[in-house]
């Protein structure tokens, strides 16, 4: 075979591995995200209610603890290289699991005699994530893409609380409580590129509200997430 024949099959050869070759595409993509959402249990003081008899003592500490639920979320965003800028939508929802004031504790399963309770705490979050790519620019064929990102935005939370004893609602003890507070994000992921343009990825997120008045306490939750990107952009 002339070198020739050989210069040609080998330059066959390398465009067909370039033309398959995967690289993030640069520009808009858009996106869905799910995953589960665990919110550490949270501490603060409630009011004593023998404060008038007692005055001595002014308040209990109290501790509420969740269940592990779900959050979902959307995002849109644009990659630059291997930076990324996005802005992101989210809901967290996480039920309660028990209610500890003092040495006194209260479940959360209303199919027991007794006093329990029964609510949940659900997160609406808006963002303003940056991501690092740490990807090889000189590798033609990128198809894992680990992660890091940051993000900062403004959360939403409202609470409710039930009571019940016996398995009877007690309608005079239901609490509601909606708080606004600034919130922030830490991320650590990777994804997977199905072709330029179509990634899934998973990751773990970090997020951590600012102080909240009257809990006196920050409200922190860690989510573990699957996603779906998809670019629109050449």
């Amino acid at each position: 075979m002339s070198k020739y024949c050989k210069l040609g099959m080998a330059s066959l050869l390398l465009a067909s591995s370039v033309a398959s070759a995967y690289q993030p595409a640069q520009g808009w993509y858009a996106g869905l995200m799910a995953g589960v959402s665990y919110a550490p249990s949270t501490s603060f003081n409630i009011p004593d209610p023998f404060v008038l008899a007692f005055p001595e003592f002014t308040s209990i500490p109290a501790n509420l603890s969740y269940n592990t639920l779900a959050n979902g979320g959307v995002q849109l965003g644009y990659r630059c290289d291997k930076f990324r800028i996005e802005g992101e939508l989210n809901y967290n929802s996480n039920s309660y699991n028990r209610l500890r004031i003092g040495y006194f504790t209260i479940g959360s399963s209303n199919n027991v005699q007794g006093l329990n309770l029964s609510g949940r705490t659900n997160m609406f979050s808006g963002f303003i994530n940056g991501y690092f790519d740490m990807y090889d620019e000189e590798n033609l064929d990128v198809t894992w893409v680990p992660y890091v990102g940051l993000g900062v935005g403004y959360a939403r939370l409202q609470s409710t609380v039930d009571f019940y004893i016996h398995n009877t609602q007690l309608n005079f003890l239901t609490m509601k409580n909606s708080t606004n507070a600034p919130i922030g994000q830490a991320i650590l992921g990777i994804n997977y590129f199905f072709s330029d343009r179509m990634s899934v990825g998973t990751d773990l997120r970090y997020m951590s509200t600012r102080t909240i008045r009257g809990l006196d306490s920050r409200f922190t939750l860690g989510t573990w997430n699957f996603l779906f990107n998809y670019s629109f952009d050449n």
